[in-house]
Order: C-alpha cells, then structure tokens, then sequence
C-alpha cells in the first residue's frame, strides 16, 4: 500500500510540476510569432508599393503627390510594428535558448521596423509640407526610406533564420 500512495504522489508531483512550466512549447511559440510576422511583412510591402505608386520617379515643383495610400499604409504598418514590443516581445517560451534567439532577432526587426515607420513618416510629412521649396530633400529622403527597408528586409531574413532553428 505504501508503494501505491509513494507511486501516486510522485506521479502528482510530476504532474504539478510539468503543469506550472511557463510559456508555450515551442511550435506554438513560433507560431504565435509568425502569425504576426507574416501580417507585418504585408505591411511593410504594401507601404512600399504605395510610396513606388504615390511618388514618382522624378519630383518637381509642380508634382502632385497622393498621400491617402500612403496614409493608411503607414497607420497600418505602425499598429504592426508596435504589437512586436507591446505583445510579441512579451511572449514566452517552455524552451528558452529559443525565446532569447527569438527575441534578440525580433527586438532587431522591431528596432528596424521603427526607423523604416519613422523614415516614411518624414516622407509623408515632406511632401504633406511645401516640398517644392526644397527639392534636394527627395533624394535624401528616398536614400534613407531605401535603406530603412533594405534593413528591415535583412532582419526579416534573419528572424527566418533564426525561428527555422527551432
């Protein structure tokens, strides 16, 4: 009989044990990180395509410049990235080699993400501005708007990397 209650016991203190482990296994985990992921990537291209469409090639003075795509790609775009440090960042894993990979690639995406936002935010409000009065911003502009991406592109690739570890 003493076996039995001793058996038991063990068996509940495993039981209980393994039940308070914090954090998700580890494919819900990536899961839940590229349920978000895949959204934001959308967004930063659908930011891309409205800035391609809305801004021509060559600005002048005179141009015209469509915000409203641009407006709402931003908005969306922002909301997106701002979920990464306000939820994402938050989440944790059963396993915790994975959740510190994750996060460090993810606060990188997100850091990245920010100035890409902030960059198109300036372009937005360049040309929400008088812009034909200083036309040499375009350039500098688009350079950084260019490179914010191309940044964010190659952290994107990097958290791929990293979540395919797992």
């Amino acid at each position: 009989m003493r076996k039995i209650s001793l058996i038991l016991g063990l068996s509940l203190a495993l039981l209980f044990g393994v039940g308070c482990t914090t954090g998700m296994d580890y494919i819900d985990y990536n899961n839940a990180i590229v349920d978000h992921f895949n959204p934001t990537l959308d967004a930063v291209e659908v930011s891309a395509d409205s800035y391609d469409v809305s801004v021509p090639d060559t600005v002048y003075e005179d141009s015209t410049i469509d915000l409203v795509a641009m407006e709402s790609a931003y908005t969306e775009l922002k909301e997106k990235i701002d979920y990464i440090s306000s939820d994402l960042l938050l989440l944790e894993s059963q396993n915790k080699e994975q959740e510190t990979a994750v996060r460090t690639a993810l606060t990188d995406y997100y850091t990245k993400g920010t100035v890409y936002v902030t960059g198109y935010r300036e372009m937005i409000d360049y040309y929400t501005d008088d812009f034909g009065s200083d036309l040499d911003q375009v350039a500098i502009l688009d350079e950084k708007l260019y490179n914010a991406y191309n940044d964010l592109v190659d952290s994107h690739n990097a958290l791929v990397d990293v979540l395919e570890l797992f």
